[in-house]
This record gives structure tokens, C-alpha cells and sequence, in this order.
């Protein structure tokens, strides 16, 4: 899993969550704020992003990506966090409804749970 083979056996990354996060990349999903109606939602902020990371906030269309018809997903193990990839500390991920927390990694949310089984068309 990953982009080289390798990228769960590096330090930090044998952690529940985040092997669940690579488990629904390969089921097919996409990171929660890739979805193509993600600025009603969240504010990416690029001036903040490393250079050469910015890939990681391209936004999907709705033929790449399918949410199953759920709702934005604040709490999806998918989301990443607000200062993933950050240049400076500063956000690059802000959430329009500011009483939310996003990055989690433990454990699938509801709506994760939903889309798997809509997706797979599973009870």
C-alpha cells in the first residue's frame, strides 16, 4: 500500500486508523475533502501547503469520485486534518462549520460505514 510498497512499515504508520484509512483507498474511496462539492464545506488554503504536496488537495469530479449520496463527512477517517501537509503550522484544511474537528483516525465514522456498504451493496 502506499505510493512505494513501503509506506506501512515506516515509523508511526503501524496505527489501527490509519491502516483502515489505506484499507478504503483500496476499496475504492477517496479522501473526504477530493470530493467535488468540498468548498461548501472546507477551505483549502495552498499558500499554506508544502511545495510540491499540493496533489494532496486536488479536487475530484463527480465521474472520478462518488460519495453514494451521503453527506460531507467532517469526522471520515478519510478527511485529513487541518494542517496536513503544512508549510509554516498554519491550517491548510479550514472547515466552514468552525465547531467541527476533522483528521480523525479511529474509528470509521457512520457515514464511512454507510458509503462501504452502499458502494459494495451490502446490508
Amino acid at each position: 500500500m502506499g505510493y512505494n510498497g513501503d509506506y506501512l512499515t515506516k515509523s508511526g504508520c503501524i496505527y489501527e486508523g490509519i491502516i483502515m484509512h489505506e484499507m478504503l483507498h483500496t476499496l475504492g474511496f477517496w479522501h473526504e475533502q477530493s470530493i467535488p462539492d468540498r468548498d461548501s464545506y472546507v477551505t483549502i488554503n495552498l499558500d499554506n501547503v508544502k511545495a510540491g504536496q499540493e496533489h494532496n488537495f486536488n479536487k475530484c469530479g463527480m465521474f472520478t469520485v462518488t460519495t453514494q449520496g451521503t453527506s460531507y463527512d467532517y469526522n471520515s477517517l478519510m478527511h485529513y486534518d487541518d494542517k496536513a501537509f503544512s508549510s509554516n503550522g498554519k491550517p491548510t484544511i479550514t472547515p466552514k462549520n468552525p465547531n467541527v474537528k476533522i483528521g480523525q483516525r479511529n474509528p470509521l465514522s457512520p457515514i464511512d460505514i454507510q458509503e462501504v456498504r452502499l458502494y459494495y451493496k451490502c446490508q
